[in-house]
């Protein structure tokens, strides 16, 4: 969901400006592609219901992470262009759009956040 994608941005982000690595956000080359149901969360006409995770993306997008949304998948749920914030990039299809970035050299990074079943302790 949207919410993962952005916990996992922000990580990301937090550990690539921290050392040794060092990378001012300017530096750094994010594209998020957004489908499925939660295009609904960047839809304008949502923005109070998801305005934390809406304006999380705005932020990050002001430090140059890019933000796109499925074509196909906003016209099954009957958005336009125009019905989404303006950070968001509408693009033809998000498998194309995946293997256009990857051809680019960008890896696809699919963001899975597990739950903790076990304590450190509980483990050694």
């Amino acid at each position: 969901d949207i919410n993962s994608a952005l916990y996992w941005v922000r990580s990301m982000m937090n550990t690539l400006m921290e050392e040794p690595y060092a990378i001012d956000p300017e530096m750094m080359e994010i594209v998020v592609v957004i489908h499925g149901m939660e295009i609904v969360t960047v839809a304008k006409k949502n923005y109070k219901r998801y305005k934390a995770a809406v304006d999380r993306m705005r932020y990050f997008s002001q430090l140059g992470v890019k933000f796109t949304v499925c074509g196909l998948a906003a016209g099954d749920y009957g958005y336009s262009v125009e019905d989404f914030q303006d950070y968001i990039e509408v693009v033809p299809s998000a498998i194309n759009e995946l293997v256009h970035w990857q051809q680019q050299g960008y890896a696809l990074i699919a963001p899975t956040i597990l739950s903790k079943k076990y304590s450190i302790e509980d483990i050694r």
